[in-house]
């Protein structure tokens, strides 16, 4: 729930849904990601994104002291080696690795009110999954209280409200094979405001923040019979959204570092239609819905522990972005 990708490359929800093939994961994708679809600069208008506030920035003062006794992050290259580090790979994980693994091991076995109640609004939204097909809708509305999830991660607040609803050509109740599925469609709400706890593993990060707020609708819709199953016929893929977030890191590698700033902003809408559906692979839908010229403003800047601003740069696209930072777009 808090990687350091997410906010640019947040291509899973908070729970692994067990939905049906292509069209929920198209729904999921969309809704899931914060890196923005293609289709112009035209603004999301639904009823979804209008509900998403821009987050309040985070700030140098927000943040614990790092303790660097110098600023090299002069340039992006120096921020994205120091990103890389924390990372690390699959080899050698960084730091952040292994505050990821201890939150995902909170979530599952943690008895925090916080984590119960993650656990147990996964719980009825999986029970309505079950007769998803036969009632063709399934909803989740859930505001997490405030507390611990684990000794790495505090959350200060949080909701999700997720709804998918689906149709038969014929009105009878969806089969096994998905060749009666007409539309599938859904909205994603989410705000998530979280920071480090006093536990969390040790070493070169001192302290982070993530604030977090995203909605999107998104539809499918096949134009006959078997879409979904064969090799024949179209599938319309329509998506809205907008994202607002805020990431700050105080950083400290071997007493070079300082505190790290990240703003992103973005409104999407995008249409595209998909030929022989059943044929298209995850891959290629991807690429269609999120072309590297997507649309977004990131702005980044470094600062010393006293607030002084030493760098800071601003993307005004998705491709801009990943090529000035490619440890975040792995």
């Amino acid at each position: 729930m808090f990687p350091l990708r997410a906010v640019f490359s947040q291509r899973k929800l908070m729970f692994k849904l067990r939905l049906f093939s292509i069209p929920i994961v198209i729904l999921l994708l969309v809704a899931s990601c914060s890196s923005p679809a293609s289709g112009g600069s035209s603004p999301a208008t639904d009823s979804t994104a209008a509900k998403v506030a821009a987050v309040t920035p985070l700030t140098p003062s927000s943040l614990a002291s790092s303790g660097a006794n110098s600023t090299t992050l002069l340039s992006s290259g120096a921020v994205d080696s120091l990103l890389a580090s924390l990372l690390g790979d699959p080899a050698t994980p960084g730091q952040w690795h292994a505050i990821q693994t201890d939150l995902l091991d909170a979530l599952s076995v943690s008895s925090t009110s916080t984590a119960t109640a993650l656990r147990n609004a996964q719980t009825s939204f999986y029970s309505k999954l079950n007769s998803f097909s036969t009632s063709k809708t399934a909803s989740l509305t859930a505001t997490i209280p405030a507390g611990s999830l684990g000794s790495s991660v505090n959350l200060n607040s949080g909701s999700l409200d997720f709804t998918i609803n689906a149709a038969s050509f014929d009105g009878s109740p969806i089969n096994s094979s998905m060749s009666n599925l007409k539309t599938l469609s859904g909205s994603f709400l989410e705000t998530f405001d979280a920071g480090l706890a006093s536990g969390f593993p040790s070493g070169p990060i001192k302290d982070a923040k993530l604030r977090i707020n995203f909605g999107t609708d998104a539809s499918a819709t096949a134009d006959r019979l078997n879409v979904f199953v064969s090799n024949t016929g179209n599938l319309s893929v329509t998506a809205n959204g907008k994202l607002s977030a805020s990431l700050a890191l105080s950083v400290n590698e071997g007493g070079s570092g300082g505190k790290i700033i990240v703003n992103a902003d973005s409104q999407f809408t995008n249409t595209q239609t998909y030929a022989l559906p059943a044929t298209n692979s995850l891959t290629n839908i991807i690429n269609a819905f999120l072309p590297s010229s997507s649309p977004v403003t990131v702005t980044v800047s470094v600062y010393k522990d006293d607030g002084t601003l030493t760098w800071s740069n601003t993307y005004a696209s998705y491709s801009a972005f990943t090529t000035a930072f490619p440890s975040l777009a792995k």
